[in-house]
């Protein structure tokens, strides 16, 4: 009888077996039984020309070809021949195991510590472990991530190479060398120090890093794409970083999308008494350049870089809940963008312990510039040390942004372009200056709608709209109504209207269209009337006879007019006629015309008439009351609203012509008596 199957204990005994006995192997492990390696071999009696690769395809010492039987293309590297025990040198069974795969693509499954020099990932093939949580699941100084499966630790100038549609999936990527743990603020600095070399270099389309570490590198993730249409695509999601510099872009044509990325100081934390120099890093946790189209950063996180998040001669970038933190050591800049950028878009994003939350100097419009060189920040939250947001050169748009530090909420400098904009920011009271123009003709370029202030925040310069500005009613066509613009204000107990500008409809007849512009002031717990003007160009009080133009303390100085003033004189609303009495001819024809020259204003022309006091003392000699005479006007002087015990006096020179007219006509009566 033929027996079919066999075991063997690895895969030296395999190269011996002879095909004509047995058609399938089962190898138990590549050097010893259960090294991880082996699997179960069939013998492929077709083929005749395939080289060994030493895992999926074994040639026989009879020229056999045993192929192992891959379950859902997924092969261990152990298959290879890798040991995982950190210490032998892993990088060909790796590296032979993901070259198997050919273009159809596969899964090399490193599950172990791999140590490891340049690995290459081949087109659409991916390296993963088992790393279910790539976070900072340390805890405390006593633990080692060393000590972590799925990790490839790269050597001194070891790295990670992947070729187009290439991935990384569930890995530690560590750099050998460093001296862990971390256990006082002096290991820290050895090992920020030892920080070195390339973690992940990308250098076409496609590729993707997914649930991943990436630690003591001097530059985590290097991506340098040939900006042609067929270059970008790079994804990330779930990784975590801590290295001198974190994710680099430069190049990629479209669509790169990173999500959940966090660079943050994993190796030094745990630290007894960690300093924060050692839990910054001086360099830039994401920076992408000549990076083109639709680019998303999507809550990504930095904490402790010198600048978190840069864009230089980029375009269409967007930052989606975003947010960088650190420990106020060497932190300059959250978001700086710079070179030839076009359309950055901020949506949500965070910044604490910054010098600057936002930095935008873009090159001007024209030449080597940017073309549309604006930035937008919309709904951001920016706690900071100097400006939060600082424009040297560009265009921000900022709308509902939140301001609660700094010493200049936005700063807008030399290089600000027109059509900047500052709409419905909120200020704390930690904030210095909410905004601040470098110079008027900035200041007359920028538009600053409806700022909101808190615990005493406030401005010298009041808002802005560099446009029309445009109130529509939705009420329906009826007389009296209309917008309204209304300013409210604290009172002693509660905040309400002061007073309120309303265009109030009078016809709405096509053909006779026609509405009034009506102020109004508060007084008292009501809304009141004050002064229209009319449709047609007509200016007059809201209710007839009520209110003085001009008063004592506050006169006009002139009033010009092409026909005289004209009174009231209508026999209808008046009482009580009677002639002139005596006692106030007497008085009268007793005060003498003056000349005289005011004390306040510049004008030093003479002036001729009389004054009230002069009057006031010829009757009350005379056993009258001036005040039942209203030529005579003495006015108790208010200032804010507060009586002040001081008076004004006043004569009303209209009834003075009058009485001078009577005396003339007693005196002529007289004399023809």
């Amino acid at each position: 009888m033929t027996i079919n199957v066999v075991a063997v204990p690895n895969l030296s005994a395999l190269r011996n077996i002879d095909h004509t006995q047995f058609g399938s192997v089962c190898v138990q492990g590549y050097y010893s039984v259960l090294d991880g390696g082996g699997g179960l071999y069939h013998y492929d009696a077709t083929d005749t020309t395939s080289s060994d690769n030493g895992g999926t395809v074994i040639v026989a010492n009879d020229g056999a070809r045993w192929k192992l039987q891959i379950i859902g293309g997924f092969v261990a590297v152990e298959q290879f021949g890798a040991k995982g025990d950190g210490a032998a040198d892993d990088t060909d069974a790796i590296n032979r195991c993901l070259a198997s795969f050919g273009l159809s693509g596969g899964t090399a499954v490193a599950a172990r510590i791999y140590n490891v020099s340049t690995i290459n990932v081949p087109q659409n093939c991916c390296l993963a472990g088992e790393l279910q949580n790539p976070e900072q699941t340390l805890s405390g100084s006593a633990q080692n991530y060393y000590a972590w499966g799925s990790q490839i630790r790269l050597r001194s100038n070891g790295v990670i190479n992947l070729a187009r549609g290439a991935s990384l999936d569930k890995l530690l990527i560590i750099r050998d060398g460093l001296s862990l743990p971390v256990t006082n603020d002096t290991q820290a600095t050895v090992v920020v120090g030892q920080m070195a070399g390339v973690g992940v270099s990308v250098a076409d389309a496609g590729c993707s890093i997914t649930n991943t570490m990436l630690l003591g590198h001097g530059q985590a993730i290097n991506v340098l794409a040939n900006q042609s249409n067929t270059q970008g695509r790079f994804y990330m999601s779930n990784v975590r970083i801590d290295s001198k510099y974190g994710v680099y872009i430069n190049g990629a044509y479209d669509l790169c999308r990173l999500y959940s990325v966090h660079c943050w100081p994993f190796l030094t934390v745990h630290a007894s008494g960690v300093s924060g120099a050692n839990l910054s890093r001086a360099g830039v946790a994401f920076s992408l350049e000549n990076v083109d189209d639709w680019t998303q950063l999507v809550s990504c996180f930095s904490y402790g870089y010198g600048v978190a998040y840069q864009c230089s001669s980029t375009a269409n970038i967007e930052f989606l809940a975003c947010q960088a933190d650190g420990p106020n050591v060497g932190m300059q800049t959250a978001f700086n963008i710079i070179g030839a950028s076009t359309y950055t878009h901020m949506e949500g994003c965070m910044v604490n312990s910054y010098q600057t939350a936002v930095a935008i100097n873009i090159a001007p419009i024209g030449g080597a510039g940017a073309n549309w060189p604006e930035v937008r920040s919309v709904n951001g939250n920016y706690n900071c040390i100097g400006p939060c947001i600082s424009v040297s050169s560009g265009q921000l748009r900022s709308v509902n942004d939140s301001f609660h530090s700094g010493s200049v909420g936005v700063a807008f400098g030399a290089g600000t372009l027109q059509g900047s904009s500052l709409s419905t920011p909120y200020f704390n009271n930690g904030v210095g200056t909410p905004w601040d123009f470098s110079s008027d003709a900035i200041k007359k370029i920028v538009s600053v709608v409806a700022p909101t202030f808190y615990g005493g925040a406030g401005s010298a310069n009041p808002s802005q709209v560099l446009s029309d500005f445009n109130i529509v009613s939705q009420a329906g066509v009826a007389p009296g109504v209309g917008p309204a613009y209304q300013w409210s204000g604290p009172y002693s107990t509660y905040t309400g209207i002061y007073a309120s500008v309303q265009a109030r409809l009078v016809s709405g007849t096509a053909g006779n269209e026609a509405s009034d512009l009506v102020f109004s002031g508060f007084r008292a717990g009501a809304m009141i009337d004050r002064l229209v003007l009319d449709h047609d160009g007509h200016l007059y009080p809201a209710i007839g006879g009520a209110y003085n133009c001009g008063s004592q303390k506050n006169p006009w100085l002139s009033v010009y007019v092409a026909n005289g003033v004209i009174n009231n004189s209508d026999e209808v609303y008046k009482t009580d006629f009677r002639e002139i009495d005596d006692v106030l001819l007497d008085a009268f024809a007793s005060i003498k015309p003056v000349q005289f020259r005011w004390k306040a204003g510049d004008d030093i022309r003479w002036r001729v008439g009389y004054r009230a006091q002069d009057l006031e003392r010829a009757l009350r000699e005379r056993g009258a009351d001036p005040a039942l005479y209203s030529l005579w006007v003495r006015d108790e002087i208010v200032e804010d609203g507060q009586r002040t015990g001081r008076f004004i006096h006043g004569l009303d020179y209209d009834q003075l012509a009058v009485l001078r007219e009577a005396l003339e006509r007693r005196r002529g009566t007289g004399m023809r008596s």
